[in-house]
């Protein structure tokens, strides 16, 4: 008897069970009905997913996130002291203290702050019990008079530092109390960069010091994007990788969700100067950036926790793509797109 014929079908019928079983995480896609995608609200724009999967994608803008990057904000407030002592400012600015006269609040060195960055407080005249009086006229900031911006505020670090907040409220700028209306941290001699604040990202390691540049992603270094808080209603959790495609050159990169933007914004899509770079696009927070030519492939439930590899973080993510179906399966389930792809 020749065995030969059924020693090779038996080789096959493994070499089958094992291509099978190496693509377990991919997608069950029934071959009786086309997949049925759902649209879902992400911030104030639209995304897709497929019924049933986790994995949901979206078309965006490219802004320029260099949160977590030792340089990305250098000082460049100035607290006036008559209105408060270094950073424990006031609850509010007095304005019932002024005269009529001088009644708009002004800020460092007498220069009117109505108005300008930096300015939290406006004082203006009322009239009250048939008197004309000096009172606050504007409370749609938090009141935290008496701080300017400096002229060279902007020249020394990666992003402007509006981006991080003001003070009273800094979301971008770790502070030694941890809260929003903190002294901000600058970096010591021992630091990457010494004399710049420390930034922050949403993704944090456990396992750095508190208030230290190694506690959070390094936009120059590690692929990163930044969702709004929608994405986490729907699934995606922190340290999720995802996949980014540049849909006019078609350069796919790895990457994860390190940092959480707002809701409120009207472009969603936003990543790390690392990224941009990777996908061929100009990594400035000062004019960088691509408009709608980004697609997000977000990989909901993959979180491995805070990255130590760039590299792990670049390849898991562009792996995870080509095993969901690539771009090719992103054609056919949103077609508008595959209009203008690689143009």
């Amino acid at each position: 008897m020749n065995l030969r014929p059924l020693l090779t079908l038996a080789l096959v019928a493994s070499t089958v069970t094992v291509g099978v079983a190496s693509r377990a995480d991919a997608p069950a896609r029934p071959t009786s009905s086309p997949p049925v995608v759902e649209t879902i609200r992400l911030a104030q724009d639209e995304a897709f997913r497929v019924k049933g999967e986790k994995t949901f994608f979206f078309r965006g803008e490219f802004m320029i996130d260099a949160d977590g990057a030792p340089t990305a904000y250098h000082p460049g407030y100035t607290c006036e002291a008559t209105y408060a002592k270094g950073w424990k400012h006031k609850a509010g600015l007095d304005c019932a203290s002024r005269s009529t006269h001088d009644c708009r609040a002004r800020g460092f060195k007498g220069e009117v702050a109505d108005g300008a960055i930096g300015d939290f407080v406006r004082c203006g005249t009322r009239k009250k019990q048939g008197k004309w009086v000096c009172a606050e006229v504007s409370s749609t900031k938090r009141r935290q008079g008496g701080c300017t911006m400096n002229a060279d505020a902007n020249t020394k670090g990666l992003d402007y530092l509006a981006n991080a907040g003001e003070p009273g409220n800094f979301y971008g700028i770790v502070t030694k109390d941890g809260k929003k209306t903190g002294e901000p941290i600058l970096q010591g001699p021992s630091d990457p960069a010494p004399g710049f604040y420390v930034s922050a990202t949403a993704l944090v390691n456990p396992k750095a010091k508190e208030g230290t540049v190694e506690r959070y992603v390094d936009s120059t270094r590690f692929n990163y994007v930044a969702l709004p808080p929608s994405a986490m209603r729907h699934g995606a959790v922190k340290g999720d990788y995802v996949a980014a495609i540049n849909w006019k050159t078609g350069r796919v990169a790895g990457a994860i969700f390190a940092d959480v933007g707002s809701d409120s914004d009207d472009d969603l899509g936003e990543g790390s100067i690392a990224l941009a770079k990777e996908l061929g696009i100009k990594g400035s927070p000062k004019g960088g950036g691509a408009h709608e030519d980004v697609v997000y492939v977000v990989f909901a439930g993959t979180s491995e926790g805070f990255p130590s590899d760039p590299v792990k973080v670049a390849d898991t993510g562009a792996r995870k793509l080509a095993v969901w179906g690539g771009v090719d399966r992103l054609k056919t389930l949103v077609p508008a797109w595959a209009k203008d792809h690689g143009k």
